[in-house]
């Protein structure tokens, strides 16, 4: 009972500026900033604690597919006044590889540490090209993600609005990098030297394949073959319509995103109750700086609408 009568009193102390606390709302203090550090502290190990025991319940969610992001690519393409690339089956096959091998040797870049580059994945799934190119991506929760990141980047951009491209292959593939879950995807481009030596088009009637032997640790596209022998080409085709779509019961990155956002609002709320009530009695106070702070949480507010998980190489 002694509890809930003196809220009132204990709502004032903590939210407004009174006699009790100094003309300054107990929330904004010095030592209330430093408990705000240590819980948001503990609370990102329990986030990565959570994720390790649970991985379905706590985790990052993930929906990229092949389809969303062959259609965005050709978007930006179309829109920029350049043909459509062909999805096609080798550089899809190259793409797949070169994400498996980045597993195996849990590395992150163009070139391998055995000096392996992209253009022998994509010699070794059978595509001679003329012109090729490529484009990584990891940590991204979806296509549009992926595709936005790579277009805001010069390097990127040219890549996918290169007009001599013809073709194009992805891979979507989820595994664990440097110990810690994640999506990597490749993009790959190219021209055909002869294009008429294989068609871009998987059908009943294509080609088989052969792709290099390795063995993937979480794979999401069909595991590789033995050296020699041939895929079919119905299990060929499904390199072009994969991806990784994963929703545990709570996504980390969104849980995150919300506990942060809540708390700058909270302090954002109580500088401006703080403000309004210091000028309506004409408080004189040493320290204070509210439209500073203001200013400085409304930054933060605005990068946690911009923030999004992902790298893009």
């Amino acid at each position: 009972m002694s509890i809930i009568k003196n809220m009132p009193s204990l709502v004032t102390h903590l939210f407004l500026p009174d006699d009790s606390n100094n003309q300054r709302p107990r929330l904004l203090h010095s030592q209330a900033v430093m408990i705000y550090v240590v819980i948001f502290f503990f609370l990102q190990l329990g986030f990565r604690v959570g994720q390790f025991v649970y991985p379905n319940i706590l985790g990052y969610a993930t929906n990229i597919t092949v389809e969303d992001l062959l259609a965005l690519t050709n978007q930006q393409r179309e829109e920029n006044g350049l043909a459509v690339l062909n999805l096609d089956v080798d550089l899809s096959a190259a793409a797949f590889q070169k994400a498996e091998d980045m597993f195996i040797d849990n590395y992150w870049a163009h070139v391998a540490p055995d000096g392996t580059t992209p253009w022998q994945f994509i010699e070794g799934s059978h595509y001679s090209y003329l012109y090729a190119g490529e484009n990584l991506a990891k940590d991204f929760a979806d296509s549009e993600g992926v595709v936005a990141a790579w277009m805001a980047s010069p390097t990127h951009r040219d890549n996918i609005l290169k007009k001599e491209y013809q073709d194009i292959g992805f891979a979507v593939v989820n595994g664990k990098l440097n110990g810690e879950e994640t999506t990597l995807v490749v993009q790959m481009f190219g021209q055909r030297k002869i294009l008429a030596q294989r068609s871009p088009f998987i059908s009943a009637e294509a080609a088989e394949i052969e792709v290099p032997t390795k063995i993937s640790p979480s794979p999401i596209l069909p595991s590789p073959s033995p050296a020699g022998i041939k895929i079919p080409s119905a299990i060929a085709a499904s390199f072009l319509s994969t991806g990784v779509i994963k929703r545990p019961l709570i996504d980390i990155f969104s849980l995150e995103k919300t506990l942060s956002m809540a708390l700058i609002s909270l302090l954002f709320l109580i500088l401006v109750v703080d403000g309004v009530f210091v000028l309506k009695r004409k408080t004189i106070r040493v320290v204070g700086h509210n439209i500073a702070h203001l200013i400085f949480l409304m930054a933060l507010i605005g990068l946690l609408f911009l923030t999004q998980k992902g790298v893009i190489l």
